[in-house]
């Protein structure tokens, strides 16, 4: 058996992992066996209970926001897919950004320095839950780009924009902005978890200095908001306070579980 390169024994009872709890007790399954076989970075999967279209769509996107390490992973592109008859899937090739188990290590290194050395400029002794996350809100806002190359080129984005990557060269599309906030709040030890539409993605943070409620932020929208000389609005909001600006919450929502309360 391959040896892992994102170790995930114990993250089974990690409160970190939200996503997961939202899915049915089947493609929790599914969604385990696929961790395993991304943190291995093997490619032929068969899986272990039945799995449909929908399925795989939805355990796919769970462990992209649930772990943002897996960014050398192609949650988008399937190399090969078996199905049966009735429409079932009973084999899958994975396909992978990068293969080379040296590289993605030296990258996730750069990673893990990235953020401590970001973490160390804006955090200190001190603060509350709220004002760590405050800082990295500010950080991220004012040093990321979001990108629109996708419909400027009209080819996909590049990958490395909707991963992790983001935190290296400071542009994302939503998806990467998300899973980068994610990250480096959990570095802080701060629950955040990813949220996501059929066209959108944000975050929900949980503050225990605040009685353990949880609230909204979407960096991607206070980053073109940046744009027109406003900040803070998309921080730290109710679940009602995003619906009134008209924001996607509820519009397609793909964890609807997942809310923030007032």
């Amino acid at each position: 058996m391959a040896e892992e390169i994102v170790k995930i024994d114990k993250m089974e009872h990690s409160t970190s992992l939200r996503c997961v709890n939202q899915l049915t007790g089947r493609q929790q399954e599914l969604y385990w066996q696929f961790v395993k076989t991304i943190s291995r970075l093997e490619k032929e999967v068969i899986p272990c209970t039945v799995m449909t279209k929908r399925d795989w769509s939805a355990v796919f996107l769970a462990i992209a926001l649930d772990f943002p390490e897996f960014f050398y992973w192609n949650q988008y592109e399937i190399k090969r897919v078996q199905q049966n008859e009735d429409g079932t899937v009973f084999s899958f090739e994975m396909s992978y950004h990068y293969n080379d188990r040296d590289l993605i290590r030296r990258k996730m290194n750069q990673m893990s320095a990235m953020a401590k050395d970001i973490l160390e400029q804006i955090i200190t002794r001190g603060m509350t839950e709220t004002e760590m996350v405050r800082a990295v809100y500010d950080f991220l806002t004012l040093n990321l780009t979001y990108t629109n190359e996708k419909y400027q080129n009209g080819n996909s984005y590049p990958y490395a924009s909707y991963t992790l990557e983001t935190l290296l060269n400071r542009v994302g599309v939503c998806e990467g902005i998300s899973v980068t906030f994610l990250y480096l709040l959990r570095q802080l030890q701060i629950e955040c978890f990813g949220y996501a539409s059929e066209t959108h993605a944000w975050n929900v943070v949980k503050l225990g200095d605040l009685g353990d409620q949880h609230f909204f932020c979407d960096v991607t929208w206070d980053l073109r908001e940046r744009e027109n000389g406003r900040r803070y609005q998309y921080y730290m909001l109710t679940e009602r306070q995003m619906r009134a600006k008209s924001h996607p919450d509820g519009d397609g929502v793909l964890f609807p579980g997942m809310r923030a309360y007032e």
